[in-house]
């Protein structure tokens, strides 16, 4: 602690001054009474400053406090106001308050023959070696209020300065961190230096502090050893994390301070900070292991176990410090599918996934490839692993249709097929059988033919022969070797057995006035599905029955027509099948020649048969259907139209049958109507009339003449407007019957 006082004799020496009206700076009014400062009731105002020197002895020093002391020594107003203050350089004669470089009392009151003691901030103060004026002035512009100071009455005035003399350490420039992701960190700083000279850079230690909330408060990491401007931060230990532990903070800050011991007390210097960082300890996990499954090729619906090692990067240890898990990914590559998933402890190296192959495949086996990826539990993912192939086994239920049904009396034989074993391969071993139910009863194992290809086919016996049946199939396929797994059963197929139905072939020929006409032999072509030589006489009528035929019958019908009538047994499904036949009589061929006999089923319930003559005078077609089982009779697909005869025909006109009949009408009328009864039984509608000429077939509905021409129910009748009694006519009907 030091005090400076202004030598004696030194009231003329530049130390005190005063001026007046703006005057030049006086020395101290009288010897030794003071200095003038204030202002006289004339307006002249009087400035005054006391100069204290530089204080050389105070370099590297550090102030304490400064007090000024003085005394006001007149009596001449009860109150003066003065406004006081520092410059660093001597006043002008002109000085106001504004000129202060700090304000010590901007209004100074003061009593006659007191004392008076003002504390100034070292701050205020400023470098105490150089010289400082302390400056009054007035505080106020009017009134009577000017008084002396003291020059040296009672030691007054007086500047009293506190200092002491230690060491002054600089401030360490803390370098960048940077990225914190290693558990150790090198913290640097530029040595502090001692600006008092007391004491050298070996002897000062660095205390270090780190912040991880943005500066808001620190805690200290240590102090270094004497000398030392860096240090090795082990920021794991720092954090009280576990090596590996998953942690990231953007807000870090660390601070550093020198420190000194000298003459027995401990210096420090300002806080040093670095600029901000981060300490990032996310470790994103590395490529996991390539899948390694336990069977390289499994089938479809096959468990199988895929391990996957651990990667080799990875946080231990989630943010809480609790063991992170990582989920482990298996992924098909072609499709970028997951698979299957498991999540587990890091702690553990490897992980096996347990995974049951699914339907990945379409056609064929699938040669695929798999890999593998983590995400740890912060969200972290890992690159994908190296690729494992695999071939995937297409495993699946088979497929069976029905292709056909051939229908016996009591029996059926089921023609199927595979469309599908389940298998990649399709082969026949890969069924291992084909069961059967009629109208949904039990399941029955069938006995099957031969394989041919993926084809096969089965009988049922003991069927009724007007019974129609439901039936449905399936099978199962054998399991895969080396496997675990079940045999699979397709989905029922189903069908229809149909009712024995037999279909009739019927032969007329058009008679030729014989009598005692008998069939007694058949020419049947081979390409019409009888295994016999084409062209071969067939005498013995049985062995055709033995082969396709459950019945046959012969009949003389006198003179008319001979009918040949074979029975077949239908099948729901069949082909068209035609037979060639040509009929002899002894050493002769009846009239009618050859002959072509087709049957054909139209679906499930409908039949028909259709007979074509070729032989003389003209072509014939006739058929005849089956409509759940009831025959209807012949049809005539084109009636030869003999007159006075009714035809049967195909034509059908709101479900009911149409009719046909060729009708003589007579000679027209003269310029008259004619009526002329048609003779035709239970006419249901009129459909239709022609009239035509005998002479030609030329219609007359536009002939000169021809008013109108109508049948009904009983008539038919005829209108003309000129004479036309020379033309005779005919008329065709068509019509429907009510019974």
């Amino acid at each position: 602690m030091a005090s400076i006082t202004l030598p004696a004799g030194s009231y003329n020496s530049g130390y005190y001054r005063y001026n007046r009206e703006g005057g030049s700076w006086q020395a101290p009014y009288g010897t030794p009474t003071g200095i003038f400062a204030g202002r006289e009731s004339s307006g002249t105002t009087y400035r005054a400053y006391i100069r204290i020197p530089g204080q050389t002895a105070l370099s590297g020093a550090t102030l304490q406090a400064i007090t000024l002391n003085f005394k006001r020594i007149d009596t001449y107003s009860s109150t003066v106001t003065w406004a006081i203050g520092i410059m660093d350089s001597a006043p002008g004669v002109t000085v106001s308050a504004s000129n202060f470089r700090a304000t010590i009392d901007a209004s100074c009151s003061i009593a006659a023959s007191a004392s008076k003691s003002i504390s100034i901030t070292p701050a205020a103060w400023g470098d105490p070696t150089t010289d400082k004026y302390i400056v009054f002035v007035a505080a106020s512009s009017s009134g009577y209020s000017y008084a002396k100071i003291a020059a040296n009455s009672s030691a007054y005035p007086t500047v009293a300065i506190s200092y002491a003399t230690y060491p002054v350490l600089t401030t360490p420039s803390v370098a960048a961190v940077g990225t914190v992701t290693t558990d150790s960190k090198t913290l640097s700083w530029t040595a502090a230096r001692d600006s008092a000279g007391l004491v050298s850079a070996s002897q000062i230690t660095y205390t270090v502090q780190l912040s991880t909330n943005g500066g808001s408060t620190y805690s200290g990491i240590t102090t270094t050893a004497a000398g030392a401007a860096s240090y090795a931060a082990n920021f794991r230990t720092l954090l009280g994390q576990k090596s590996g532990q998953y942690y990231y903070n953007a807000s870090c800050y660390v601070r550093v301070r020198a420190n000194v011991t000298y003459g027995g007390s401990t210096y420090t210097s300002a806080w040093g900070t670095s600029a901000k960082f981060a300490i990032d300890y996310r470790v994103v996990p590395g490529a996991p292991g390539a899948p390694a499954p336990s069977k390289a090729a499994p089938y479809e619906g096959e468990a199988i176990t895929v391990t996957i090692a651990r990667p080799g990067a990875y946080n231990a240890y989630n943010a809480a410090g609790a063991v992170m898990n990582l989920t482990y990914k298996l992924v098909l590559v072609s499709s970028g599918a997951v698979l299957a998933s498991k999540t587990q402890a890091a702690t553990e190296t490897s992980c096996a996934i347990s995974y049951t192959v699914g339907s990945l495949t379409s056609g064929g086996n699938l040669s695929s490839k798999l890999r593998a990826c983590v995400v740890d539990a912060a969200g972290q993912a890992s690159a994908n692993s190296a690729e494992t192939a695999i071939t995937i086994n297409r495993y699946r239920a088979p497929i069976i249709a029905i292709d056909r049904i051939d229908r016996d009396e009591t029996a059926a034989t089921v023609h199927i097929s595979i469309r599908d074993t389940g298998y990649g391969a399709q082969a026949s071993t890969q069924i291992a059988s084909v069961e059967y139910r009629l109208d949904d009863g039990a399941w029955a194992a069938a006995t099957l033919d031969s394989w041919s290809g993926m084809a096969n086919s089965f009988s049922i016996s003991g069927l009724a022969s007007g019974t129609r049946y439901a039936i449905q199939v399936r099978c199962t396929n054998t399991v895969p070797a080396d496997t675990s797994l079940a045999a699979k059963t397709s989905a029922a197929y189903t069908g229809t057995v149909l009712e024995y139905v037999p279909a009739f072939f019927v032969f007329r020929d058009s008679g030729t006035g014989q009598t005692g006409v008998g069939v007694n032999s058949l020419i049947v072509g081979q390409d019409y599905g009888i295994s016999v030589a084409d062209g071969q006489l067939v005498t013995d009528i049985a062995k055709i029955g033995t082969d396709y035929m459950d019945q046959y019958r012969t009949d003389t019908y006198g003179s008319v027509e001979s009918i040949l009538e074979m029975l077949y047994a239908a099948t729901p499904d069949f082909a068209t099948k035609r037979f060639q036949i040509s009929v002899i009589q002894s050493d002769q061929t009846l009239e009618g020649g050859l002959w072509d006999v087709t049957m054909h089923r139209t679906n499930e319930k409908y039949g028909v048969v259709t007979a074509i003559s070729y032989g003389t005078p003209v072509a014939r077609k006739l058929s005849r259907c089956i409509s759940d089982g009831v025959w209807y009779p012949w049809a005539w697909e084109n009636p030869p139209m003999a007159a006075n005869v009714e035809y049967y025909t195909t034509k059908k006109w709101q479900g009911s049958v149409v009719y046909t009949k060729s009708i003589s009408v007579g000679y027209l009328p003269n310029a008259t109507t004619k009526t002329v009864a048609h003779n035709i039984a239970s006419v249901g509608k009129m459909l239709s009339m022609c009239l035509a000429p005998q002479s030609h077939a030329a219609a007359l509905a536009k002939y000169p003449g021809i008013a109108s021409y109508y049948a009904d129910a009983t008539n038919m009748v005829v209108s003309t407007t000129t004479n036309l009694s020379s033309i005779q006519a005919f008329a065709v009907l068509e019509y429907t019957k009510t019974s």
